[in-house]
C-alpha cells in the first residue's frame, strides 16, 4: 500500500466534516468554488455527481499533490427537486412537501488527484419516507426548523440531528450518504488507488 497522501475535503459541510472526524480521518478543508445549479434538463442523478466532480476538481487544480473528496446532495420528491432551503420558510414548505411522501435523497462521490486529471466517481440512492401529518403538524415543523435551522441541507432535513424525528423509514447502501457524504464509496475508491483504509485515519 502507497503512503499516506495529503486528503482534502472541499467542503465547508459540518455535516461532512463531522462524519470524517468521527472515523479518525486525517483531512484539511477547503471550501469549493462551484454554482451549485441544476442545468437545462438535468436529471437529479446525474447534478449531484456532476457538482461532486466539479467541487473536487475546484481544489484540485490549486492542490495537485493532494487527493480532494467532493460531495453534493440532491433531494427528488413527487417529482420536484428541493435544494438547500436558505430560509426558514422555504424549509417548512419544502417539509410540508414531503410528509407522509418519499424523498429520493442523491448523494455524488468524488476524488481526484494530480490536479484533477484522474478522477473516480459515482452516486449513492438513498429513499427516506416521512411521517404523516398526524405526526407532523405546521407547528412541529416550525419549531424543528427554528431549533435544528436545516437551511444548508437538501430537502431541509438534518438527518444528523433531530431531523431523523421526522422519519418513517429509511432504506440506503450506506447510512452515511444520507447525511453527505458516502464513507463506504470513499474507501472503496482509496483500495482502488492502493490506499489502505487504515492509513488514513489518525
Amino acid at each position: 500500500m502507497k503512503d499516506k497522501p495529503e486528503i482534502i475535503l472541499a467542503s465547508t459541510s459540518h455535516a461532512r466534516i463531522e462524519i470524517l472526524k468521527k472515523i479518525n480521518f486525517n483531512f484539511v478543508t477547503r471550501p469549493p468554488n462551484v454554482i451549485e445549479k441544476q442545468l437545462k434538463g438535468e436529471k437529479p442523478e446525474n447534478m449531484s455527481l456532476r457538482l461532486s466532480r466539479e467541487k473536487s476538481i475546484s481544489v484540485a487544480i490549486n492542490n495537485p499533490n493532494s487527493i480532494v473528496i467532493g460531495s453534493d446532495q440532491v433531494a427528488v420528491c413527487r417529482g420536484k427537486v428541493l435544494s438547500k432551503p436558505l430560509t426558514e420558510e422555504n424549509a417548512i414548505k419544502q417539509l410540508s412537501w414531503q410528509i407522509g411522501n418519499k424523498t429520493e435523497f442523491y448523494t455524488g462521490i468524488a476524488i481526484s488527484r494530480n490536479g484533477g486529471k484522474n478522477i473516480k466517481s459515482a452516486v449513492v440512492k438513498s429513499y427516506v419516507e416521512f411521517l404523516d401529518k398526524k405526526h407532523l403538524s405546521n407547528d412541529f415543523l416550525s419549531s424543528y426548523v427554528k431549533k435544528s435551522s436545516p437551511l444548508n441541507c437538501a430537502g431541509s432535513a438534518k438527518f444528523e440531528g433531530i431531523g431523523i424525528s421526522l422519519v418513517k423509514r429509511v432504506s440506503s447502501e450506506d447510512p452515511n450518504a444520507l447525511m453527505g457524504l458516502p464513507v463506504i464509496k470513499l474507501f472503496g475508491f482509496f483500495n482502488e488507488w492502493g490506499y489502505s483504509p487504515l492509513s488514513l485515519v489518525n
